[in-house]
């Protein structure tokens, strides 16, 4: 599936970027549906800093220089994130069901808060020479805890996932649950 043509530009003037992008005479670019969805965040979110900046930056010049497809997504499909808390008081179990480019996890994430006002998560970025990448600290208003030596689990098809949020790329038909679980 392709990504549809939009003018680059609007998106630029809705972000509120004080920059200008000469678009070429001989094609109109194509937003990649990354941009799309990563503008859409920041609107509503109304939040803008330098790594935002940088982001947009990079959609962009993907945008103006890929011909068919995004360049920076795989094609459509369908995972489905489940959240389950057997451990504390209020157990619950939900789960969302998402359709969109093939991307690393944490995107589905982002695309569940947006569509399902009952889903939340927090998380931490890392950035060691061992470990770079964001930690899930909370689903659904649930943190995990060193006290209790409790955490997220990342669970696949029931088999844990070999990387975190920030680098796994669920495949179409992945059921990707977070369990609550003790260490």
């Amino acid at each position: 599936m392709h990504c549809r043509e939009r003018s680059v530009t609007a998106y630029v003037t809705q972000h509120y970027i004080n920059h200008s992008y000469p678009e070429p005479s001989n094609r109109r670019p194509k937003a990649s549906c990354c941009l799309r969805r990563y503008l859409k965040h920041r609107l509503r979110t109304r939040t803008m800093n330098t790594l935002s900046c940088v982001g947009l930056l990079a959609c962009v010049a993907m945008a103006l220089t890929c011909q068919d497809s995004c360049c920076m997504c795989g094609p459509n499909i369908t995972v489905t994130l489940v959240v389950e808390n057997r451990l504390k008081p209020h157990t619950f179990k939900s789960c969302v069901v998402l359709e969109m480019p093939q991307r690393e996890l944490l995107y589905f994430l982002q695309e569940a808060v947006a569509i399902d006002q009952h889903f939340r998560f927090t998380a931490e970025y890392f950035a060691t020479p061992n470990v770079t990448g964001y930690f899930i600290l909370s689903m659904n208003k649930v943190a995990g805890s060193t006290d209790d030596k409790t955490y997220w689990q990342i669970l696949d098809k029931g088999e844990l996932t070999p990387l975190g949020v920030s680098m796994y790329v669920p495949k179409d038909w992945s059921v990707i649950t977070f369990n609550f679980t003790t260490y």
